[in-house]
Formats: structure tokens, C-alpha cells, sequence
């Protein structure tokens, strides 16, 4: 079935974005540090609301702004579920929910990143976070990187670093340096976000 020419109706739609965003935050729940669950666990109680409000019918008798924001955090969800597809654009996100992209532009407006950069940053929190695993210490880089949506390597290396002023590499060897031992003791530490720009590769 071609979905542009028969799309479901727009309360499946919501229902299939909810239940799929559940479904993965119940499989990789456990692999989120504790302020990525905070943040997940917030644009899930807003689906969550939402959904219900629509299948209650309330949604047309809300406020646009609250029905803005409701977009919004659909928007999220859907963007949080898709960061490992590359092709995870503005123009993407913008069709996927019968909006021009001018309303998403409007959408993300008091958010300094915008569309692109709120992509391009969770991206990065992604691949920070899975570097300093050690379960996945024998992946190379740049199959972390690829997993969250970078196909080009030298693109995330620059990305990396001004994000967190560090490469990717390095960061990854001060993480794992920085984990106990059998003695428990630790030989190095890991370097927090920051917007400088290093050198080095």
C-alpha cells in the first residue's frame, strides 16, 4: 500500500509513534544514563497525554499553543526513534507529520539548535555515551557513529569535537581509563561537554 496516496488516520498514526517509542524505550532503557531516562521519561508522559486527550476527543478543544506543544513532543519522540537513519531530515519529519516545514521551523523556534542542530545533538549525546561503554569498546568509532545516524566519518569527527572538545578517540581512552580496575582503583578521567574546539585528530 503506498502511504502517501492511503495514509492510516491520524489517531493510528499517534498510536503507532506512542507505542513504538515505548517499545524502545523499554528495549534500550537500561543502556541510558539516568538524565537521558529523565528526559525520556518526560516526552513519553506528554505522548502518552496526548494520545489520550485525542482519543478523548479534547484535543480540538484545546488551546493551539497546547496543541502546538503536543505536536512538538510528538516531533521529538519520533526524532529520539529515528536518529540512526541518516536520512532523518527537516524535510523528513516535517512530511512525516503533515506539516510544512515553515510550522516546524515555527515549532523549534525557542530552541537555539533548531531542527537540524536538535538532531545533530542528541546524535552526539548517542555517540558520547556509547564510546565510554565497555561493552563496546572492540566497535570501531565509526560504527558507533554510523549506528546514530553519521555516515561521514570526518563529519562527526569535526562535530565531536566541537561539541565536546575532544575527538572521538580520545574521549573514548580517558572513559575507559577512567573505569575501576581489580583494584579499584581508576588511572585517568573523562572530559565533560564543552563548546571549545581542540586540536588534534
Amino acid at each position: 500500500m503506498d502511504e502517501q496516496t492511503s495514509p492510516p488516520p491520524q489517531s493510528d498514526r499517534v498510536d503507532r509513534i506512542v507505542a513504538g517509542f515505548l517499545r524502545t524505550l523499554v528495549d534500550h532503557g537500561t543502556d541510558c544514563e539516568p538524565a537521558e531516562l529523565a528526559r525520556t521519561g518526560a516526552v513519553a508522559l506528554d505522548l502518552a497525554t496526548a494520545c489520550l486527550a485525542r482519543h478523548l476527543g479534547a484535543v480540538e478543544e484545546t488551546r493551539p499553543e497546547t496543541r502546538a506543544q503536543a505536536m512538538l513532543q510528538r516531533i521529538d519522540a519520533f526524532i529520539e526513534h529515528n536518529l540512526g537513519d541518516p536520512d532523518l531530515t527537516p524535510r523528513r519529519i516535517a512530511d512525516r507529520h503533515n506539516i510544512s516545514l515553515r510550522t516546524l521551523y515555527t515549532l523549534f523556534g525557542d530552541r537555539p539548535a533548531g531542527v537540524a542542530g536538535t538532531i545533530r545533538r542528541r546524535r552526539l549525546e548517542r555517540c558520547h555515551a556509547d564510546l565510554a561503554r565497555p561493552g563496546l569498546r572492540d566497535r570501531p568509532v565509526q560504527a558507533i557513529a554510523a549506528r546514530w545516524g553519521f555516515a561521514n566519518h570526518s563529519t562527526f569527527n569535526r562535530a565531536f569535537r566541537e561539541a565536546y572538545g575532544t575527538t572521538p578517540t580520545r574521549h573514548r581512552a580517558r572513559a575507559l581509563a577512567a573505569l575501576p580496575g581489580p583494584d579499584g582503583r581508576t588511572t585517568g578521567r573523562t572530559t565533560g561537554p564543552t563548546t571549545g574546539r581542540a586540536g588534534g585528530c
